[in-house]
């Protein structure tokens, strides 16, 4: 489906049935960086309660954090839906949506992962 039914049919009714909910959309970008960004403005933007909920590492909320929030943090404040990117064509602080090599760590089933640590 389009990105907009399934933000508007799928997952809006899935955060407001579940408070504790805290999802990863991660897209898989190829284009003209100005049409995709032009349209997943008027997405993000058109979608009722889709926009608000989505994570800004660079929010002010968070300036003060040295770390990213804990995951209570990030339900506390309704920012419960991390947007991340393959690549820098759609990366943007100010929609919120981050570059996938700079956040998420993948563990290798036969090193480990050694670069967490607990909280």
């Amino acid at each position: 489906g389009r990105l907009d039914e399934i933000i508007n049919e799928e997952i809006i009714p899935f955060l407001e049935e579940d408070s504790d909910a805290i999802i990863t959309i991660d897209l898989e970008t190829l284009g003209n960086r100005e049409l995709i960004m032009k349209e997943l403005r008027v997405i993000l933007y058109q979608t009722t309660g889709f926009a608000r909920r989505m994570f800004r590492l660079a929010d002010d909320r968070w300036k003060n954090h040295i770390e990213w929030p804990t995951i209570q943090e990030m339900r506390d404040t309704d920012q419960r839906v991390i947007v991340l990117s393959d690549n820098t064509i759609v990366q943007s602080e100010e929609l919120g949506i981050m570059l996938r090599d700079r956040i998420v760590l993948e563990n290798h089933w036969l090193k480990g992962l050694d670069k967490c640590s607990p909280r």
